[in-house]
């Protein structure tokens, strides 16, 4: 994997239950700043996200924001009142420079810094449920902000 160790470390948390006895991948980039983490009340949610995003266009090309399919019209609502085009839930349209996606729709791709949005939501409600949160976790090269309101999935510990 591309992203720093410090990242995927901790996505690796969830591998004895997304596929035990799996080995935990590793990483070519040692170190790397550890996941950001912002746990607030549901109604800062979208401010928090907006403003995280804002930050990581300062520093990057390419943002991804990973959600729950349930929040990512009020994610782009957000956005867009904030003036930062953001691309629809489409992989195949990343002609953005922000990109809101579900998890699904996230897979395989990688972005320079990602904002993963109510992980507990994307591990409780999706079909592969921690699988999908694996994905998401792991789709940048550089930095991952994690924005919050319910409590992480068991296995996450701080990082």
């Amino acid at each position: 994997y591309r992203l720093p160790a410090s990242i995927l470390d901790w996505a690796n948390l969830l591998l004895p239950e997304v596929a035990p006895g799996l080995p935990a991948s590793q990483s070519v980039r040692q170190g790397g700043k550890p996941p950001t983490l912002q746990r607030l009340d549901a109604i800062q949610r979208t401010a928090a996200v907006v403003a995280a995003v804002s930050v990581l266009m300062a520093k990057y090309g390419l943002i991804g924001v990973v959600a729950p399919a349930s929040l990512a019209f009020d994610i782009r609502a957000g956005l867009d009142d904030a003036s930062i085009d953001a691309s629809a839930v489409d992989p195949t349209q990343l002609d953005h420079a922000v990109s809101v996606l579900t998890p699904a729709g996230a897979k395989g791709l990688e972005f320079d810094a990602v904002v993963v949005v109510e992980p507990g939501e994307i591990a409780g409600t999706t079909g592969s449920g921690l699988g999908a949160l694996y994905v998401a976790l792991t789709r940048c090269v550089q930095e991952l902000v994690v924005v919050h309101s319910n409590p992480l999935p068991a296995a996450l510990s701080t990082p």
